[in-house]
């Protein structure tokens, strides 16, 4: 089940970081100003909030289908439907109504899809060394047109395609590995049609997901580092960073093994105390002295989005230890050993994270 841990935290060469400030131990969210409520049980008990303040509700439960890479990115189109990547399946799921059985399959025989992004009725999705643009166009749930717009994207032992998002420019990003000899982590750019390729960002080591800013249109981006034969106190830290013209400047270190993967600006009404938070999961490592991430985030920035200002929220898991542990893990508090790797907001304005394994959970406000 550890396969992908290699492939998403190895997959290029290490960059050497800049000074980063190290980001205070994260803090519980308060609970809510609101009546006590009872969350419906759950078949699925391990990860869960501050149970004054939320409740964790699963919509699409897979964690028979053969573990690895059986859920990647999340991605909602403009109606509410969430599209689901299925890596090691090689297709999209669209859901469109809670659990396996109402998701439906949208495409298949996909080159490892693992980045979505909707925009303007396409569907965009990032696998391997191809960038596909799909549409339904007759109108049946199904994709029916399928172009491939970019097929020489740097794939290959230890280098992926991670995240794919349309920007405020109208430009396609793609997030992977760079085309230098050995390879560093790259933010691409590129025209609607795939044409124009650009470098964003270089520099990185494995840049996983990026979001941007709503208020401002600054490029965020979370960057993981390799821990395998490495001692902890040696590894680089784990960062958050913003894209400035040509590099991505360390703003947030998370420590060495936490492993940022997803990110979402929160901008729904469920839950006003998060407005205008970055929302970040930690996909989490197990190879260092008690298992590091595993966790959702939220990071509160200053009212003009022009830098973070905190604090950092622990949303998941609900403990008020600084650091996930394994007796958490015992507890059920945390998402350990299954891997949270992307977080969405939808239309709803819930919160809704892909675990790699095989889940979707939906969080909303009690």
């Amino acid at each position: 089940m550890f396969l992908f841990c290699a492939l998403l935290i190895g997959a290029c060469m290490p960059a050497v970081p800049t000074a980063t400030p190290a980001y205070p131990t994260p803090v519980q969210f308060p609970p809510r100003p609101t009546i006590q409520a009872t969350c419906e049980p759950q078949p699925y008990t391990r990860p869960r909030v501050h149970p004054g303040w939320g409740c964790m509700e699963i919509v699409f439960d897979d964690l028979t289908a053969n573990g690895v890479l059986s859920v990647g990115a999340l991605a909602f189109d403009a109606g509410g439907t969430l599209y689901i990547a299925r890596p090691a399946a090689g297709a999209v799921a669209a859901l469109d109504k809670e659990g396996v059985e109402g998701a439906r399959l949208f495409a298949e025989g996909l080159d490892y899809p693992f980045g979505l992004a909707y925009h303007e009725g396409a569907l965009y999705v990032a696998g391997r060394e191809r960038l596909y643009r799909l549409r339904d166009a007759d109108g049946d749930g199904i994709a029916d047109e399928r172009r491939v717009l970019v097929d020489d994207l740097p794939a290959g032992p230890g280098c992926w395609v991670n995240t794919v998002g349309v920007g405020p420019d109208e430009r396609i990003y793609v997030s992977g590995c760079g085309r230098d000899d050995p390879p560093q982590g790259v933010i691409f750019s590129y025209a609607m049609d795939g044409s124009d390729e650009q470098v964003i960002a270089a520099g990185l080591h494995n840049p996983v997901g990026f979001a941007w800013h709503p208020a401002t249109g600054d490029l965020w981006v979370t960057d993981s580092y390799h821990l395998w034969g490495q001692a902890i106190d040696d590894a680089p830290p784990d960062t958050l960073n913003r894209v400035t013209p040509g590099e991505a400047t360390p703003v947030v270190s998370f420590g060495p093994g936490t492993a940022p993967a997803g990110l979402a600006f929160y901008t729904g009404e469920a839950f006003p105390e998060m407005q205008g938070h970055l929302l970040v999961v930690a996909y989490g490592s197990w190879n260092v002295p008690e298992p590091r991430g595993y966790e959702l985030l939220s990071l509160a920035f200053s009212p003009d989005g022009s830098g973070s200002a905190g604090p950092l929220y622990r949303v998941v898991p609900s403990s008020y230890a600084q650091e996930p542990t394994w007796w958490l893990s015992e507890n059920h508090s945390t998402f350990f050993p299954e891997h949270p790797i992307d977080v969405a907001v939808g239309p709803d304005g819930l919160i809704y994270i892909a675990v790699q394994e095989g889940l979707v959970i939906r969080i909303r406000p009690v």
